[in-house]
C-alpha cells in the first residue's frame, strides 16, 4: 500500500516534468530547482530527525497512553521549529536570496519557500503517526489528496495563469497545505494536545544524529545543482534535474521499502531468525531495485524525448549514474538497521559526513571540467561510499549475514548487458525497442539460470514481505 502512495507520487512528478520542461525551459526551470533544493536543505533542520525517533519510541512503549503523548509532544515540537524556521527565514530574505539564488531578487521566491518549510514541518507529524499506526490506506489517501493538491494547482499556476517560477513554488506548499487541513483535525482526536517533556529530551537524543546525517545526503542528493549554478548556469542546472528526475523514478521502490522498513524491523528485532531475514530481504530488493533501474536506463533517452522538448535531450546522459547511484542508496539503507537496533545512531553521522565530505570535494575537481556529467559521477562514487561504510560500520553492531556477492552480482550483470545495449543498438525507433527487449529476456534468464535470485527464496521473502504493515495489507 505505501508503494502505491508513492507510485502516485512518481506520476505526479511526470506529469508535471512536460509542463514546467515546456513552460519553464531549462534555464527557469534550473532556477524553480534550486529553489526546491533550498526547500529541502532547511526542511532537514526544521524536523530535527524527529521521523525516525517518533517511529522509535512509538514502538518502545506498549501503553497507548504513552504511545499518543510521543505523537502529540512531537506535534508540538514540530510546530515551533516550523515556525522558527519561517520567522527567522523572511528576517532575512534577502540575505538568503542572495546565498542561494546569487541575487537578492529572489526574496519573494524564498518567502515562498519559507512558508513551504512551515508546512511540510508540521504536516510530517500526521504521516508518521499513521505509518506507526500500519493505517497504509489512509496514509495513500491522504498523500494522493497531497500530490493531486500539487497538481492541479500547478496546472492552474503554471499553465493557465502563467506565474512561471512563482506558481510552480505555490503548487508546491498548496499539496501539503490541504494534506495538513485534511489530517490534524483527526490527528487532533486520537491523540490529544498532551506535551510531555519528559519525552523530548530522549527522543531529541535519537533523532538528532540525524539531522547532520540529513545534511550530508541533502548534500549527496541536492548540492551539486548549486555547484552548476555557480561554476555553469541555471541552463546546465535545469538539463541536469530533469535527467535526475527521471532517474529517481526508481525512488518508488525505495519510498515504498523506506517508508515501511524501520517499523517492520524493530517489530520483528526480537524473533531468533531476524538477522536472517534482515539478510534475506536485501537480496530480493537487490533484485528488483537494479531490474527497474536497468529497464528504465535502456529506455531513458525515450522517455526524456517523449515529456521534454528537444532542448533536454542532453540529460539522459545522467539517468543511467543516477539509477545506479539510488540501488547504493538503497543497500545503505538496508544496511543501516544494524545502528538502528543498536541505538547507536550516531554513526549514521560519521559515515553519512564522510560520503558528503567526499561529494563536496569531487564536485569542485571534476564539475568545472566536465559540467552535469561530472556531477552525475560524483554522486554514483559518494553513493557507493555511503554504501560501503554503512555496510562496514552496522555489521560492527549488529552482525547480519549479508553476503553481498549475490546483490554485487546482480548489479554487475545488469551494467554489462546496458554497456552492451549502448554500444551495438541504435539510439531510437523499433530497432532501439526490440533490441532492449531482448536484452531485458537475456538478464532474466541469466538471473533464473545463475540462481542469483531462486524461486524458494523469493517465496519465502514474499511470505515475510506479507507480514510488513502497510505491504501486505492495507488498512
Amino acid at each position: 500500500m505505501y508503494g502505491i502512495g508513492n507510485l502516485g507520487s512518481g506520476v505526479a512528478h511526470l506529469i508535471l516534468l512536460p509542463l514546467y520542461a515546456h513552460l519553464l525551459g531549462a534555464e527557469r526551470y534550473g532556477k524553480f530547482t534550486i529553489a526546491q533544493t533550498f526547500l529541502s536543505f532547511v526542511l532537514v533542520l526544521s524536523v530535527l530527525g524527529f521521523d525516525s525517533a517518533v517511529i522509535r519510541f512509538y514502538y518502545k512503549y506498549d501503553d497507548e497512553r504513552r504511545r499518543k503523548g510521543v505523537v502529540s509532544t512531537a506535534l508540538w515540537v514540530l510546530t515551533l521549529t516550523g515556525v522558527a524556521a519561517l520567522v527567522l527565514g523572511l528576517l532575512f530574505r534577502k540575505p538568503l536570496s542572495q546565498l542561494v539564488f546569487g541575487s537578492s531578487g529572489e526574496a519573494r521566491l524564498v518567502s515562498i519557500v519559507l512558508v513551504g518549510v512551515f508546512v511540510s514541518t508540521v504536516v510530517r507529524v500526521p504521516f508518521i503517526y499513521l505509518r506507526a499506526r500500519a493505517r497504509s490506506g489512509e496514509f495513500v489517501l491522504l498523500n494522493l489528496g497531497r500530490l493531486a493538491a500539487i497538481v492541479v494547482g500547478a496546472w492552474i499556476l503554471v499553465a493557465l495563469l502563467r506565474l512561471g517560477i512563482e506558481g510552480a513554488l505555490w503548487a508546491v506548499v498548496l499539496g501539503p497545505t490541504l494534506a495538513l487541513a485534511i489530517a490534524l483535525p483527526k490527528l487532533y482526536r486520537d491523540v490529544g494536545s498532551a506535551f510531555r517533556a519528559r519525552d523530548v529530551v530522549p527522543m531529541l537524543r535519537f533523532g538528532l544524529p540525524f539531522v547532520p546525517s540529513g545534511l550530508a545526503l541533502w548534500i549527496l542528493t541536492l548540492a551539486d545543482r548549486y555547484y552548476l549554478e555557480r561554476l555553469a548556469d541555471f541552463t546546465e542546472v535545469g538539463l541536469y534535474s530533469l535527467g535526475y528526475q527521471v532517474g529517481m523514478v526508481i525512488v518508488l521502490v525505495l519510498m515504498a521499502f523506506q517508508l515501511a522498513w524501520p517499523q517492520y524491523a524493530f517489530s520483528v528485532s526480537r524473533r531468533p531468525d531476524a538477522p536472517v531475514l534482515y539478510a534475506s530481504v536485501l537480496r530480493l530488493y537487490a533484485f528488483i531495485l537494479v531490474t527497474v533501474a536497468f529497464i528504465i536506463a535502456l529506455f531513458s533517452r525515450q522517455i526524456i524525448g517523449l515529456i521534454s522538448p528537444p532542448e533536454f535531450l542532453p540529460a539522459a546522459a545522467v539517468v543511467p549514474l543516477v539509477l545506479a547511484s539510488y540501488i547504493c542508496y538503497g543497500s545503505y539503507l538496508v544496511f543501516s538497521v544494524g545502528i538502528m537496533l543498536a541505538e547507536r545512531t550516531s554513526f549514521n553521522m560519521l559515515v553519512a559526513g564522510g560520503a558528503a565530505l567526499l561529494n563536496l570535494g569531487l564536485n569542485l575537481l571534476v564539475i568545472p571540467r566536465y559540467g552535469m556529467m561530472g556531477a552525475a559521477w560524483t554522486t554514483l562514487i559518494s553513493y557507493g561510499a555511503l554504501a560501503v561504510g554503512m555496510y562496514v560500520v552496522s555489521q560492527r553492531c549488529y552482525r547480519i549475514p549479508y553476503a553481498p556477492g549475490r546483490a554485487l552480482a546482480i548489479l554487475l550483470l545488469a551494467a554489462a548487458l546496458y554497456l552492451l545495449g549502448m554500444r551495438v543498438l541504435p539510439p531510437d525507433g523499433v530497432g532501439h525497442a526490440a533490441g532492449a527487449i531482448g536484452l531485458i529476456a537475456v538478464y532474466l534468464a541469466a538471473l533464473w539460470m545463475s540462481r542469483l535470485v531462486s524461486g524458494r527464496e523469493a517465496a519465502v521473502i514474499a511470505e515475510w514481505a506479507r507480514s510488513i504493515p502497510g505491504l501486505g495489507r492495507s488498512g
